[in-house]
């Protein structure tokens, strides 16, 4: 296992294959993944409370924002 691998991690996809589900899809684990580390950041004090609640309602604001661009 690559190290990216690990820190990137890609579950399968089940849904229907079309352009717009897998790239949301990929939005969704981005999203995950943004929340995730900021969460770490945020319990190693790295993050004030503030700064990782500031920084997930901004990934919401994007994973949102995708949603509307595909059409969801």
């Amino acid at each position: 296992m690559h190290l990216s691998d690990f820190l990137f991690s890609r579950s399968r996809y089940y849904d229907q294959v079309a352009s717009e589900n897998i790239a949301f899809d990929a939005e969704l684990q981005m999203f995950s993944l943004r929340v995730s580390y900021t969460f770490n950041l945020q319990t190693a004090e790295k993050l004030t409370p503030h700064e990782a609640d500031q920084a997930v309602k901004a990934a919401w604001r994007s994973l949102k924002q995708k949603k509307k661009q595909l059409g969801f």
